[in-house]
């Protein structure tokens, strides 16, 4: 084995040991069922390397680099998706808290019960939310990033004001709700102009590869660079419009 060859191997190494120990962290934090998909996942990408690395050297390195960037990427799509969970199981929570309100129990004592003995992610993040309520003097960077600073707020009134709790809440619901239906009916509306650009993206990258095979790049690389500028301006073009329409609630 020459010393390039074991490079390589510590590299690849030293890059599975990056992606397992962030998989470690995000393990106390996420769903075990996910989690398992997760580590799968990067078990066979890392097959897929080794796979690789028996034809080229050049293209193992370039598949080992993704795993040190991989694991920013899942921590990403990991918050994003726990934020979009938290906002929907946050509705059905606060229906319980208001049927537990309206048969006489206070917003303290409503909130202890559903929230008594329950470990999932979801009930964690409540229950640091009502630590921060009940002694208001701690530090709010401790809280979660991704908690809306008027969910906090609600909560705090409420704690404080318990006569005025049940109208608060129940209306802070009915904005969460009238919300949730307004971006549920704009993503029906964009979903199509996603999936034609996703397919779009899908046929110049075929002709791109079937023009350069054909054709060859070199004899012809004005033509093929000047055909991605502009699909890509294209693209952003489509992108500034679509992220500029205003929405009537």
């Amino acid at each position: 084995m020459d010393f390039g060859k074991a490079l390589l191997i510590l590299y690849f190494v030293a890059a599975n040991l990056s992606a397992y120990r962030t998989f470690i962290n995000f393990k106390s934090n996420h769903d075990q069922k996910l989690l398992t998909k997760i580590g799968t996942t990067l078990v066979c990408y890392s097959i897929f390397c080794v796979s690789i690395g028996v034809f080229s050297s050049r293209l193992f390195f370039l598949s080992v680099s993704c795993l040190f960037f991989m694991p920013f990427f899942i921590d990403l799509y990991l918050v994003r998706r726990f934020k979009s969970q938290f906002a929907e199981k946050l509705l059905l929570f606060l229906d319980s808290l208001l049927l537990k309100m309206r048969v006489g129990a206070g917003f303290r004592s409503a909130m202890s019960v559903l929230l008594h003995e329950k470990s999932d992610l979801f009930s964690i993040t409540l229950k640091k939310i009502m630590d921060y309520v009940v002694f208001s003097q701690q530090d709010s960077s401790k809280l979660p990033h991704f908690i809306p600073a008027e969910l906090v707020t609600e909560f705090i009134f409420a704690d404080k004001a318990p006569h005025l709790a049940f109208s608060r809440i129940e209306n802070y619901r009915n904005r969460l709700k009238s919300v949730e239906n307004f971006r549920r009916k704009s993503h029906q509306v964009t979903i199509n102009i996603r999936y034609q650009m996703l397919v779009l993206s899908g046929l110049f990258v075929f002709l791109m590869w079937f023009s350069i095979q054909k054709f060859g790049y070199l004899a012809n690389s004005r033509i093929f660079m000047s055909s991605a500028l502009l699909y890509l301006i294209g693209i952003g073009v489509s992108h500034r419009i679509y992220k500029g329409w205003k929405w009537k609630i």
